[in-house]
């Protein structure tokens, strides 16, 4: 395990350290900036379009993770970890440490902003807030799934890659609307869970967030599978 976490860090580095991490964290600023940048909402709407809004860029990041890692680097780190399955761990934790930014920053960006409505309460302050935790947390888990199956070593060409990212971004808000219907729970319910919040159906939300987890489990599994197939 420590050989997992040690390479896993040195990924993480070597992306923190490369100028694509530019892009993704510009591309985060534009984004909170347009989302909020139309007056005070609630928080259920302020961290709803957020955490949508964000998806795109959540498995960007991911993506550009696992890109960053040249062919042959790639090959050695296999071997130094001795399997498979440590190899695409490693990279996954790295990849779903580009998150944790991210999520800290778009939780606090309304905030500072003055963009949500202040709770009447401590209490109710303190829900606000695990809100907005809790669905870019289900928001970071899927984009993160979605990211590392675009990455080069599952897709091979960039333009797959892309295709793969931004597709899978436009059907996260297109089936995530109550119109779609039953091919709505094709994808994570991040517009629902913004809904259950409002409505305060905890029910819904323990649903909503069972299917992300199933979910995302299902395409991690899958790159799991791409990736021992495709060293």
């Amino acid at each position: 395990m420590s050989a997992v976490l040690a390479l896993s860090r040195m990924r993480f580095g070597g992306y923190a350290r490369s100028q694509r991490a530019l892009a993704p964290v510009l591309a985060t600023l534009a984004v909170l900036a347009i989302v909020h940048g139309g007056g005070p909402a609630s928080p259920e709407d302020a961290y709803g379009f957020s955490a949508l809004a964000l998806f795109g860029v959540l498995g960007w990041q991911a993506k550009l993770s696992v890109d960053t890692e040249p062919d042959a680097q790639r090959q050695l780190s296999y071997l130094a970890v001795g399997s498979a399955r440590r190899d695409v761990v490693s990279g996954v934790l790295a990849a779903g440490a580009t998150a944790i930014p991210t999520v800290l920053v778009a939780v606090a960006a309304p905030w500072v902003a003055g963009a949500i409505e202040t709770p009447e309460s401590s209490g109710a302050l303190a829900g606000a807030v695990l809100f907005g935790l809790w669905l870019h947390l289900l928001a970071a888990i899927a984009a993160v799934a979605v990211g590392v199956c675009a990455s080069r070593p599952v897709t091979r060409a960039r333009g797959w890659g892309v295709a793969v990212l931004v597709g899978a971004s436009v059907l996260v808000l297109v089936l995530g609307l109550a119109e779609a219907g039953p091919v709505q729970w094709l994808v994570p319910q991040l517009i629902g869970g913004m809904r259950a919040a409002r409505d305060g159906d905890l029910t819904a939300g323990i649903v909503i967030t069972l299917h992300a987890l199933i979910w995302s489990t299902i395409v991690f599994g899958g790159y799991v599978i791409l990736r021992s197939r495709r060293r």
